[in-house]
């Protein structure tokens, strides 16, 4: 049998990656402190970026779950690959669209991703309640970037009317 990729995680950073669902109505700003950590044991130790890297491929080849997508996100976060970072937290959305922190990750990457995202990453930070409730509403199995505008612009025209 495997080892989940929460126990490799554990032997491997020396911490537990709780994941857990940040709910709208928790009312708290973040729940995951994963990338925090991440942060702070990259910047001490550049060589573990590395490892994550890797890492994060394996995971993902193990399991397609919130968190392996979430890990993943994180790793290319850190190493300033913010398009592929977006790649992975459209994907931590789709398997968990109620996860404030899951949006709040997309619309980071997207702010660091260029300038052209630059007013889609504020219209998630500022209106990520609209965001989830809309995800839901429209029913969506597959989300992507193009779903993400959509969803934009559907929220753009309710606040004109």
């Amino acid at each position: 049998m495997a080892i989940s990729v929460k126990a490799d995680f554990f032997k491997t950073f020396h911490f537990l990656p709780a994941h857990e669902t940040n709910h709208l109505n928790d009312k708290i700003r973040r729940k995951d402190i994963i990338l925090f950590k991440l942060s702070e044991k990259v910047f001490d130790s550049p060589i573990l970026l590395k490892l994550l890297m890797f890492q994060s491929r394996q995971w993902l080849k193990r399991e397609k779950t919130e968190l392996a997508f979430s890990i993943a996100g994180y790793a290319h976060y850190l190493d300033r690959q913010y398009r592929r970072a977006v790649k992975f937290f459209l994907k931590s959305i789709e398997k968990n669209p109620l996860n404030v922190d899951n949006w709040f990750d997309l619309a980071f990457s997207l702010y660091h991703s260029d300038g052209k995202d630059l007013e889609l990453s504020k219209a998630i930070i500022f209106d990520h309640d609209f965001f989830i409730d809309y995800y839901h509403k429209l029913n969506i199995k597959k989300c992507s970037r193009k779903t993400i505008e959509k969803i934009h612009t559907k929220i753009q025209r309710s606040k004109k009317k």
